[in-house]
């Protein structure tokens, strides 16, 4: 009996680290292989039926009363309402496999699911684990039914399914995929050389893992598809992640969240991206990528690629335009970037470059800064976990130049503004998208030699947050804020204040109100007496 060679997920994960995106194969097969289905343990030849009882142990079962059915003609395994745990196994005829899985066979397999089904990956042989694995055939997922994997397994490499000379396709179904507190040597939720996900529910979340990759494949000319389905991956507190890191990624009508929340990982050496790849193409379709992680610039981005396609976009330059960015929101109407640099006036205040958050005191009398701890009395702090720039008493006579989106707290009272003397078009805000406004205080911006606000989309306001506009630099007239006016007003001003504070100042806002209504009144009535 010849024997094929093992340890797949060892040689994945070792081709993985040291020669990214090149061509693998786990298996080379010897002899033709017929197909050889295990399924929980139980090793599956015909059709037939089984139930697996309170034990977690594979008993008999009938057409009425199953857990796991197998269709012979049509190469199908149905799972109804199954939960089991995957198993060690050794010998699948002439292939020493030597791995736990859940379900393994040799071949192509269509896999139905009915109702709610998990596999939990709990088991480990020779370091490695499985939660459904294709020797050298593709598995077809479909059914109104689900698919929840399951693995904890410390101190080995675990994947959830793996097909790693075939494809994963995944059509009008939902498949969830659970790993926490697996291997430092590298974990992958799918492998394989094409994933399809269309008309389906794609949900993968890996927390405390040293090495982790939600969709992976090595080979030259991969593919990930998503068609008309709901991608969200999630990952935290692992060191080195990826969300999609395959050849190809094409999003069509399809709704993508990548999330990547490494903020209690202080290693400035960590990798985190959420699209790494070779070719991209989004097409009306809303992607949303969030890095939150301390890792040096020059390891994280939201995308890396080598040419993009996004909604007529082309971008086809060696480094990406992405590469810096730890935010991307991407939707039909157009792409929002993050943040790479915010100057309050002549101060730095954050470099996509740095590698640490400060606390900035300004004094600009002398035109001069230093920074101070969290505690301290600052004007500045950009805090790039919650992407949030926060002002505190802090008046510059000069822009605020923010690239990418932010949001901005305020405290007390806070402005910038040019003056007559100032030369050039300068603006009080220069920003590309408009940012959202929060907080306790009063913003100010404003400009002789140009308009407030140099961004035709204006600004977003928070809850209990207003603003006014006026046509001229000192606020004069000033009407309430209106963003289709954004360009034209020379100053701007916003006030955040708490649900108590606006209702006081309403109270006392009706008041003025009153009064100006009557003073009106009286000078209209003395003006047509003595006119």
């Amino acid at each position: 009996m010849k024997k094929t060679g093992t340890k797949v997920l060892s040689v994945i994960m070792a081709i993985l680290c040291l020669i990214p995106m090149l061509s693998i194969s786990s298996f080379a097969a010897e002899e033709e292989i017929g197909q050889v289905i295990v399924a929980a343990g139980q090793a599956i030849t015909d059709s037939g039926y089984w139930r697996i009882n309170v034990l977690g142990n594979v008993t008999s079962g009938s057409e009425k009363n199953y857990n796991i059915a197998y269709d012979k003609e049509s190469n199908t395994l149905t799972l109804k309402d199954a939960e089991f745990e995957n198993k060690g196994i050794g010998v699948l005829e002439n292939i020493d496999f030597d791995m736990a899985t859940g379900i393994v066979s040799t071949q192509d397999l269509n896999i139905r699911l009915i109702g709610k089904n998990t596999i939990n990956i709990k088991n480990t042989r020779n370091g490695e684990a499985t939660g459904i694995f294709n020797v050298y055939g593709s598995t077809y997922f479909s059914g109104d039914g689900s698919l929840t994997i399951n693995s904890n397994t410390p101190d080995a490499i675990c994947s959830a399914i793996v097909a790693g000379q075939g494809e994963i396709h995944i059509t009008e179904t939902a498949v969830n995929i659970n790993i926490t507190d697996c291997s430092d040597e590298g974990t992958c939720a799918l492998i394989a050389n094409k994933i399809y996900v269309h008309n389906s529910d794609l949900n993968i979340n890996a927390v405390n893992s040293e090495k982790f990759m939600a969709v992976y494949s090595g080979t030259q000319g991969s593919l990930f598809e998503a068609v008309e389905s709901d991608v969200n991956i999630t990952v935290e507190n692992c060191k080195n992640a990826y969300g999609l890191y395959i050849f190809s990624v094409t999003i069509k009508d399809s709704n993508a969240n990548i999330e990547i929340n490494n903020k209690d990982i202080k290693d400035f050496d960590s990798a985190c991206q959420g699209i790494s790849t070779g070719t991209l193409l989004i097409q009306n379709s809303y992607v949303d990528i969030v890095i939150i992680s301390y890792s040096d610039w020059g390891y994280t981005s939201a995308m890396n690629y080598m040419i993009a396609v996004i909604d007529g976009f082309t971008d086809r330059q060696n480094i990406s335009l992405y590469k810096y960015l730890t935010r991307l929101s991407i939707t039909p109407e157009g792409i929002t970037e993050g943040v790479t640099t915010i100057n309050a006036g002549l101060h730095g205040v954050y470099s996509a470059g740095d590698n640490e958050d400060y606390y900035w005191v300004f004094d600009t009398k002398n035109n001069s800064g230093h920074t101070t701890e969290a505690d301290g009395d600052w004007n500045v702090h950009y805090d790039r976990i919650t992407n949030t720039l926060y002002l505190r008493s802090f008046t510059e006579n000069d822009a605020l130049e923010i690239n990418g989106f932010v949001n901005i707290h305020i405290e007390g009272d806070n402005s910038f503004s040019r003056d007559e003397h100032s030369f050039g078009n300068v603006y009080g805000l220069e920003s590309k998208y408009a940012p959202e406004i929060t907080g306790n205080g009063t913003l100010t911006f404003s400009s002789v030699n140009a308009t407030a606000i140099k961004n035709s989309k204006g600004i977003i306001l928070g809850e209990n947050v207003t603003a006014k506009g006026s046509f001229s630099p000192d606020g004069s007239d000033a009407e309430d804020y209106d963003n289709a006016k954004a360009t034209q007003y020379k100053w701007v001003q916003i006030t955040a204040a708490t649900e108590e504070e606006q209702k006081e100042l309403s109270f006392f806002e009706k008041i003025a109100e009153f009064f100006r209504n009557i003073f009106a009144k009286i000078g209209e009535f003395f003006g047509g007496l003595f006119g």
